[in-house]
């Protein structure tokens, strides 16, 4: 799993249920740390230079996630557009994170070895 998340930023290959799922929870937790550093301190213009990159570093690991999950699938990233609406994106990343992948090689990469025991 060390490998899988090593690429955390890259949009190429697959990724297993459980790479998804600690990526997914990783984000968010850099999403609230984030948020309660942002309410502790005063509103300040060089805030934001400390802020801004810890702001858009969860949405990259997001999107990179999705898209490797996607392709685990054997689906087109392209798909985790339907995810931006804010009625169907939560069920969405749910689905991911449950659905398992394609057993052996598909047309994105060789199976991850970092998957669950379970296919």
């Amino acid at each position: 799993m060390r490998s899988g998340l090593l690429k955390f930023v890259s949009f190429k290959g697959r990724a297993a249920r459980i790479e998804f799922t600690v990526l997914i929870l990783g984000a968010v937790t850099i999403w609230a740390c984030t948020l309660a550093v942002a309410l502790l301190l005063p509103p300040m213009a060089g805030n934001f230079l400390f802020m801004g990159p810890l702001i858009v570093l969860p949405y990259v690991i997001v999107l990179s996630a999705g898209v490797r999950r996607l392709h685990d699938l054997n689906w087109s990233g392209r798909f985790l557009v339907l995810g931006l609406n804010p009625i169907t994106g939560p069920f969405l990343l749910i689905w991911l994170a449950l659905q398992p992948g394609v057993i052996g090689a598909n047309r994105y990469d060789l199976p991850s070895k970092t998957g669950s025991v379970y296919p």
